[in-house]
């Protein structure tokens, strides 16, 4: 009796360890004969991508499976970089397109790189498709410049708002005396070209070419707290968009006011230097010695200096230093032609 208590107790054991392994035969037989993905592909688009950087790399796969199911993947790339795990859904057999983008390169620190991408099928099994190969070369978009002949300073013609002697700032450089109030220029027009003005102010011609507005201090014995302009607030507006309003403080370092491409001081007519003499530069005729102040001006792109609508508005900083700038001449620089540079 007891040897046949043994046998039933092992014969049912067998039957639960049969029963058992029935889920994982009935599931390796289901991978193997149900849902799967017979094949993947990807494309790179460009295969070589040559421009203005960083470039983006377009990869697309085309999936193929043999029924209804869901795809899961993930994106490998020659970095080692890793990509979340996405899924796509089959509602019957055929082929299904993902993608993805990679955004690289820098002029300077990666000009040139050669690549690729892959796609990683997870489930319903692993499947590895090609490698997507790919090369990027970085190149710089030809740029537009001026040169000293076709860059153009146009003055203020006309007085928006201020009196006294606000007229003393319209038109050319004259050295005419102009005790500054607040006042508002426009019409700025009669652009003419001033080779060697950057010679002039003692800056680069590219230092030059960024600037949009430019305006000259007469000073006496002394530029403002800066070397330079004397501290004052100016709003520049093209009748459009929202204005711009810089405030000059003079007693600080001009190079982190924003907006403020350069700011110096030259002789208005001194023999000792010669070379940087604004009355002979601009034909003045005047034996007054002293010094004569700038500001060079970066207007944001949303403002168009060269719109028949567009005036500065210039008036005294208060609290900062001496502010009561004698403006002698507000110009608008622009450009009547320009030559195509390539830049490597």
């Amino acid at each position: 009796m007891k040897k046949q208590v043994n046998f039933l107790s092992q014969a049912a054991l067998f039957v639960g360890l049969l029963f058992g392994l029935i889920p994982y035969l009935s599931a390796g037989v289901f991978a193997q004969s149900g849902f799967r993905v017979e094949g993947a592909g990807v494309e790179a688009t460009p295969v070589e991508y040559t421009g203005a950087c960083p470039g983006i790399i377009k990869f697309v796969a085309k999936i193929q499976a043999n029924s209804a199911g869901r795809v899961k993947y993930t994106w490998l790339r020659n970095d080692g970089a890793t990509a979340p795990v996405e899924y796509v859904d089959f509602t019957e057999a055929g082929i299904k397109y993902v993608s993805t983008t990679w955004t690289l390169g820098d002029v300077r620190v990666l000009p040139r790189y050669s690549g690729w991408e892959q796609l990683k099928v997870l489930s319903p099994n692993e499947y590895l498709s090609n490698k997507a190969e790919f090369k990027l070369l970085c190149k710089q978009p030809p740029v537009e410049q001026c040169n000293e002949q076709t860059r153009l300073v146009s003055w203020a013609q006309k007085v928006l708002s201020g009196g006294g002697n606000a007229p003393n700032a319209l038109g050319v450089p004259d050295a005419q005396t102009n005790t500054l109030g607040s006042m508002q220029l426009g019409a700025f027009g009669g652009g003419r070209p001033y080779p060697g003005l950057a010679a002039l102010l003692g800056i680069s011609e590219a230092t030059l070419a960024e600037a949009d507005v430019i305006a000259f201090d007469l000073n006496a014995g002394s530029p403002g707290e800066s070397g330079g302009f004397e501290s004052s607030r100016w709003v520049f507006s093209d009748g459009i968009n929202p204005p711009q309003t810089i405030d000059f403080d003079a007693t600080r370092d001009w190079r982190i006011i924003s907006g403020v491409v350069a700011n110096g001081t030259i002789s208005l007519g001194s023999a000792a230097e010669s070379d940087r003499n604004y009355s002979r530069f601009f034909g003045i005729t005047t034996g007054t010695g002293g010094y004569v102040s700038y500001v060079l001006f970066d207007l944001p792109s949303s403002i168009n200096p060269t719109s028949s609508t567009f005036s500065v508005k210039v008036g005294s900083l208060a609290g900062a230093g001496e502010g009561t700038p004698d403006v002698d001449a507000i110009g608008v620089l622009s450009c009547a032609a320009k030559t195509i540079v390539e830049k490597k």
